[in-house]
């Protein structure tokens, strides 16, 4: 749990070799980094931590491992540089290359951070379905169950709204649509 030690060695492994083990773990020390610093400082390891995974997977594009580094990359770029869709569009890429590699196939976070993705792609079903993939490989995480249990919630609560119409009268739909209209 050394970080800075951990960083240091793999910088100094790729003095020696640029390979694609030490270029994933320095990309996922640089993410952790990125969370204690000022916001330009983070975005530049962020983007740094994205080269990384880059270079990986371009050593070894069957790689799913290096492929789930840089899904896991860009998922970081979308939160903390810019809610850019093309971003999410990139890491689902990745997840995409990470699942046709069976060795990634079989990691619980692939399918966790896939949910993720498509939760805020408002893919819903499929990232329930990736959040129980992720339950049923490792039953005890409880990042995925409870990201599977406020998803089912909020989307219970969403069509109960809608069916409910808000629980507002007739008359003050009506009155909140006329003005959405004066506005729209």
């Amino acid at each position: 749990m050394n970080v800075k030690d951990a960083k240091a060695s793999f910088e100094g492994a790729l003095k020696h070799e640029r390979n694609r083990l030490s270029l994933r773990c320095l990309s996922i020390i640089l993410r952790q980094e990125s969370g204690n610093r000022k916001r330009n400082e983070a975005t530049a390891l962020l983007l740094n931590s994205v080269e990384m995974a880059r270079e990986a997977v371009a050593q070894d594009i069957k790689d799913g491992t290096s492929w789930m580094v840089l899904g896991n990359a860009y998922l970081c770029q979308f939160f903390t540089v810019a809610q850019d869709p093309a971003t999410l569009k990139l890491c689902m890429s990745a997840y995409k290359q990470a699942w046709l590699d069976p060795i990634a196939r079989g990691q619980p976070d692939l399918y966790y951070n896939k949910g993720i993705a498509l939760k805020y792609e408002e893919i819903y079903n499929e990232a329930l379905q990736n959040f129980d993939h992720a339950c049923r490989l490792d039953p005890l995480w409880e990042p995925p169950q409870l990201e599977r249990t406020k998803l089912a919630n909020y989307l219970k609560d969403t069509n109960e709204l809608v069916r409910t119409r808000g629980k507002l009268k007739t008359k003050r739909l009506t009155q909140l649509v006329q003005v959405i209209r004066i506005f729209g």
